[in-house]
């Protein structure tokens, strides 16, 4: 095994110090004649099929899984499309039981409502999951009680990133990318003069699509900390300048006319056909295919790190999902300590390597720090339905080697907002509070659109954020700054996982990390 194999299975060994457990499984005890264990599974749907000759039930995972274990395990997989209504009915009717395990919170919070999961405080004391992530912990703690096993999302790479023609850029004799906001604006005007439309943007300007710029002003996220209270940024002044930036980008023809009903398929054809200079890429995975493909057509596309905002400060782009899938215990599981029991097995290093990677040889070589997969490695894309808990330290080999995704994601996650994040994210959902919310953001995704194309008078901001207030914001904010108290007013930040040296920075504008 080589070293940097060992350095990202070491991350992994504070998970293995098993507490030892007495009693059964999810559906019933270990008894004294020594039957099997048994538990239950439940994880949502996917679009990989199962290849013929394996199934839910019968492959190397599941083997492992039995085999080292002790327990017997039952696999449910909810249908993709309605798949939480499908668990809900499951969950009411008592056929739920066991081990629960889907992405983010807010199903968490909703089924806490509902009465169907058990509190786990008591279950959690003196195992390994007990202080997993402390971090995350709020998150999962409702009314005083903790519901959930988190784990974090890997990689803060759920953000937008800058891709530029650096050709033309180098063309026009920015050899280097901007590192202010004056050098930003010139670099716009050099596009504008090149006769592409500089910003290649859609959506409205409330979504995260437009969260660069709105970190040039301080305000990448929608709720942010300031003295200790939880604050809505879209109705603060520094939005009121950032739509007054806007608008004038919009006046000067630096933004598509149309970006309000653009889609981003139509942006990326407009950008890999020559008529953008700098592409907002909402979320990464595009860039895979761009970046390569315009190469092919002798096109030099990097990505662009953000320039300082207007105070001279480092801006960023919002951030989503801190929070990885997470694990959770259905009420009516007859042995709860059992069930604690397996989700250790199932975060154990040992059982980590297996699950994520397959078996060496057969699934993965290594070629000195390079993980390569085999042909039938690259054939058990079934295995996601099993690899739902992973240690974020192992993103970097799961997906950023074994799937060529670390020159495309890192170069999201360096501009991503890691320490001014949005605390809402960190906190137990609040399924009225986003309700509400919900309803607002329509009002605000008319007014800021409104407000950029010049159909509506920045004069008229002051009286939309009171609007804003009146129609439910204040509530919103009461609500979160309540919770946020009650939680004993936390810090809130992404942590940064283990990136090994073959991530290079390739794709970056100076070329290199």
């Amino acid at each position: 095994m080589n070293r940097k194999w060992k350095t990202a299975l070491a991350s992994l060994l504070t998970l293995s110090m098993l507490a030892a457990c007495s009693g059964g499984g999810g559906a019933s005890s270990n008894g004294e004649g020594g039957e099997r264990k048994q538990v239950k599974i439940i994880v949502g749907g996917n679009v990989q099929e199962f290849p013929a000759g394996v199934t839910k039930d019968d492959n190397f995972i599941m083997e492992y899984w039995e085999r080292e274990s002790g327990f017997d395990v039952e696999l449910e997989i909810l249908p993709l499309e309605g798949g939480d209504e499908k668990l809900n009915a499951m969950l009411v009717s008592g056929e739920a039981t066991g081990i629960i395990i889907k992405g983010g919170t807010e199903w968490l919070a909703n089924l806490v409502h509902q009465d169907v999961l058990e509190p786990l405080d008591e279950h959690l004391k003196g195992t390994s999951l007990e202080n997993l992530y402390p971090e995350l912990h709020s998150a999962a703690t409702i009314d005083g009680k903790r519901y959930g096993i988190l784990t974090p999302d890997a990689i803060a790479a759920q953000a937008t990133a800058f891709l530029v023609r650096k050709d033309w850029m180098v063309e026009d004799g920015f050899a280097q990318q901007p590192k202010t906001f004056e050098e930003f604006n010139a670099l716009l005007k050099s596009f504008k003069d090149r006769g592409v439309v500089p910003i290649g943007v859609s959506g409205t300007p409330h979504s995260s699509t437009f969260s660069p710029f709105m970190g040039m002003f301080g305000i990448p996220t929608e709720f942010a900390l300031r003295d200790g209270k939880v604050v809505y940024n879209p109705i603060s002044p520094q939005a009121k300048q950032f739509l007054t930036y806007m608008n004038q980008l919009y006046k000067d023809g630096m933004l598509p006319k149309d970006f309000a009903m653009l889609n981003e398929q139509s942006l990326q054809e407009m950008f890999t056909g020559g008529k953008i200079g700098l592409f907002v890429l909402p979320y990464p995975w595009p860039s895979k295919t761009i970046i390569p493909t315009m190469a092919e057509a002798g096109a030099d596309v990097k990505f662009m790190d953000f320039p300082t905002g207007v105070d001279g400060k480092p801006s960023y782009a919002r951030a989503y999902f801190p929070v990885g899938p997470s694990a959770a215990i259905a009420k009516g599981t007859k042995d709860v300590k059992a069930a604690v029991e397996f989700i250790e097995f199932l975060l154990k290093p040992e059982t980590q390597k297996i699950t994520n990677y397959g078996i060496e040889g057969e699934h993965y070589t290594m070629e000195g720090e390079r993980m390569v997969p085999t042909e039938e490695g690259l054939n058990i894309a079934w295995s996601v339905y099993f690899k739902q808990l992973a240690d974020p330290n192992e993103w970097y080999n799961m997906y950023g080697v074994m799937a060529e995704w670390a020159e495309y994601y890192y170069p999201v996650e360096r501009n991503a907002a890691k320490e001014d994040v949005d605390p809402v994210f960190f906190m137990p959902p609040q399924p009225e509070l986003v309700a509400i919310k919900k309803d607002l953001d329509t009002k605000v995704d008319q007014y800021y659109t409104e407000f950029v194309m010049g159909q509506r008078s920045l004069d008229q901001f002051d009286a939309f954020a009171e609007e804003w207030l009146k129609g439910g914001g204040q509530q919103v904010l009461d609500g979160y700054n309540e919770l946020y108290q009650s939680l004993g007013s936390p810090e809130f930040k992404y942590n940064e996982y283990y990136v090994g040296d073959l991530y290079t920075g390739a794709n970056l504008f100076d070329g290199t990390k």
